[in-house]
C-alpha cells in the first residue's frame, strides 16, 4: 500500500470513529431536546460536568507522558493500569461526597452515584488505547467505541422518552463507557502485573502534568462556566448554555480527539527520527484550517433555521449563544497541533501559565457581567479566553519551532479572510432574499457560503491544490 492510501485510510478510521460519535450523538440530542426541559438537561451536564473533568485530567497525563516513549515494558504498563484504577475510584468517591453535601435531592443523588461510576470505568482502558494508537490500530479504535456509544444511547433515548430526565443523560455516558471497556479489555488483552513503580510514575507525571493542564484547560473553562451560570441564573440556564455549546462542541471535540490522535505520534515520530517540525507543522495547519474555519463560520450563519427546524422553540433562546460560540471557536483553532508539536519536543510547560490565566480571566468576565448580560456575557468571557489563548499559543509556538511567526500568519491569514468574505457575502445575500422554509434557507446559505468561500480562497492561493497532494504524498 503506497503513502497515501495507508495515510488516508489511518485518517478514515481516525474520523470515522470521532464523527461516527458526532452523528449517534446528534441523534440522542435530538431526543434528549425533545423529551427533555432544560432544567433536566441542565442537571444531568452538571453531574457529569466534575467527573469528565477529572476523566480528561487523568487521560491527558498518560496520552502526554507515555506516547511520547520508545519502549514500554510490562511493568509499566501494570503501574499505569493499577495507578488509574485507584486514583480513579478515589476522585469519584470524592466527587460523590460533593453531590451529596450540595444537593437535597434524592434523584439528584441517585442520577450522580450513576454519573460518578464512568470514571473508574473510563480510565482503565486508557493503557490499551494508548497500546492501539501507538500501533495506528484506529480501525479497532474506532469499533470499540462507536459499539458502546451505541449501546450507551440506546438506554439513554429509552430513559428520555419514559420520563427519568437527567437519568437519561448520565447514564448514556456511564453505559457507553462500560460497554466500551469490556469491549477493549476483552479484545485486546494485555499482561498487567500486580506492580506500581512509583519511580517510573512520578516521571511520566512530570512529564504528563503540564501538557494535562493544557488540554483540560479548556475543560475547566466549560464546567467552570457551568458551575458560574448555576450559581446566577439557575438551572434551566445551563440546560440553554449547554444546548448551544454542544452543538459547536461536539463537532469541535470530535475534530481536535481525531487530530490529536494522529498527529502526537506522527509528529514524536518525526522528532524521534532527527526530522525538523516547522514545515510540516504550518502545512498541517494550513490544510486542517482550510476545512474546519468556514464549518463553524457556517453553523454560525445557519444557528436560527437550524434549531427552529430541527428543535422546538423552547430552545429559541439559545440561538444567539450558538453562533457566537460558533465564530469564536472558528478563529480559536488556529493553534490545533500545538500540543502535538509540544508533547513531541518535551516542551508542554510552554504557555501553560497563560492557558491558566486565560481561563481564570475569562470566568472573572463571566462572574462580573452575568447578572447585567444574563447568558450573552458567556460570549464576552469566551472572546476575552479566545483573545488571551491566541496571545500566550503564540508564544508557546515561538519558543519550540525557529523563525515561522511571519510563515505562520500568512497560512492561517487565507482561511480567516476567505470565512470573512463568506460571512459578509452570505448576510448581504440572505437579506435581498425572502425564504418562507427553513430547509431552503438552510441550502441557500451553505451554497452562496461555500461558493463565496472556495472562490475567495482560490483567489487568495492558487498552489493550495498542489499543497494538499504534497501533504498527503509524503
Amino acid at each position: 500500500m503506497s503513502v497515501l492510501s495507508t495515510r488516508l485510510n489511518r485518517l478514515f478510521w481516525v474520523f470515522f470513529e470521532k464523527f461516527g460519535l458526532i452523528g449517534l450523538s446528534i441523534i440522542s440530542f435530538l431526543v434528549y431536546a425533545k423529551y427533555l426541559t432544560p432544567a433536566e438537561l441542565g442537571l444531568g451536564i452538571l453531574l457529569m460536568s466534575m467527573i469528565e473533568f477529572w476523566g480528561m485530567f487523568l487521560i491527558a497525563i498518560v496520552d502526554s507522558s507515555m506516547i511520547r516513549l520508545k519502549e514500554i515494558t510490562q511493568e509499566n504498563d501494570g503501574t499505569t493500569f493499577w495507578l488509574l484504577l485507584i486514583v480513579s475510584t478515589l476522585l469519584a468517591a470524592l466527587t460523590f461526597g460533593g453531590y451529596y453535601l450540595y444537593f437535597d435531592d434524592p434523584v439528584a443523588l441517585w442520577a450522580g452515584a450513576i454519573a460518578v461510576l464512568y470514571l473508574p470505568i473510563q480510565s482503565v482502558t486508557r493503557l490499551h488505547i494508548v497500546h492501539l494508537r501507538r500501533k495506528k490500530s484506529f480501525k479497532k479504535l474506532a469499533n470499540r467505541t462507536i459499539f458502546g456509544k451505541v449501546c450507551g444511547m440506546t438506554v439513554g433515548i429509552w430513559l428520555a422518552m419514559s420520563g427519568f430526565g437527567a437519568f437519561a443523560v448520565v447514564s448514556q455516558s456511564t453505559v457507553m463507557a462500560f460497554v466500551s471497556t469490556t469491549f477493549l479489555l476483552y479484545f485486546e488483552r494485555r499482561a498487567l502485573p500486580l506492580i506500581i513503580d512509583f519511580k517510573w510514575a512520578k516521571e511520566q507525571f512530570i512529564v504528563g502534568f503540564p501538557a494535562s493542564i493544557k488540554v483540560t484547560n479548556l475543560n475547566l473553562y466549560t464546567k467552570g462556566t457551568i458551575f458560574v451560570i448555576e450559581s446566577f441564573l439557575g438551572t434551566a440556564a445551563v440546560g440553554f448554555y449547554n444546548f448551544a455549546n454542544r452543538l459547536v462542541e461536539l463537532p469541535r471535540a470530535a475534530i481536535v480527539t481525531s487530530l490529536m490522535g494522529y498527529a502526537h505520534p506522527v509528529f514524536a515520530a518525526k522528532r524521534n527520527r532527527g526530522e525538523s517540525l516547522e514545515t510540516f507543522y504550518l502545512l498541517s495547519t494550513k490544510i486542517a484550517l482550510l476545512v474546519i474555519m468556514p464549518m463553524f463560520v457556517g453553523l454560525a450563519l445557519i444557528a436560527e433555521p437550524l434549531i427552529l427546524e430541527l428543535f422546538e422553540e423552547k430552545w429559541l433562546p439559545s440561538v444567539d449563544i450558538l453562533a457566537g460560540i460558533a465564530v469564536l471557536t472558528a478563529f480559536n483553532m488556529y493553534f490545533m497541533f500545538l500540543p502535538s508539536v509540544l508533547v513531541a519536543a518535551g516542551q508542554t510547560r510552554h504557555g501553560l501559565k497563560g492557558q491558566i490565566f486565560s481561563s481564570i480571566l475569562a470566568l472573572s468576565v463571566l462572574a462580573l457581567t452575568i447578572d447585567d448580560l444574563g447568558l450573552i456575557a458567556v460570549l464576552y468571557a469566551l472572546a476575552t479566553r479566545v483573545a488571551t489563548v491566541i496571545v500566550v499559543n503564540f508564544y508557546a509556538m515561538s519558543k519550540v519551532l525557529v523563525d515561522i511567526k511571519n510563515s505562520f500568519i500568512k497560512s492561517c491569514a487565507f482561511s480567516t479572510l476567505a470565512s470573512i468574505s463568506m460571512w459578509i457575502t452570505t448576510k448581504l445575500v440572505m437579506q435581498l432574499i425572502t425564504l418562507n422554509n427553513n430547509w431552503l434557507e438552510m441550502g441557500v446559505c451553505v451554497f452562496v457560503a461555500s461558493l463565496t468561500y472556495c472562490c475567495t480562497y482560490f483567489l487568495l492561493d492558487r498552489k493550495i491544490v498542489s499543497e494538499i497532494k504534497t501533504f498527503f504524498s509524503k
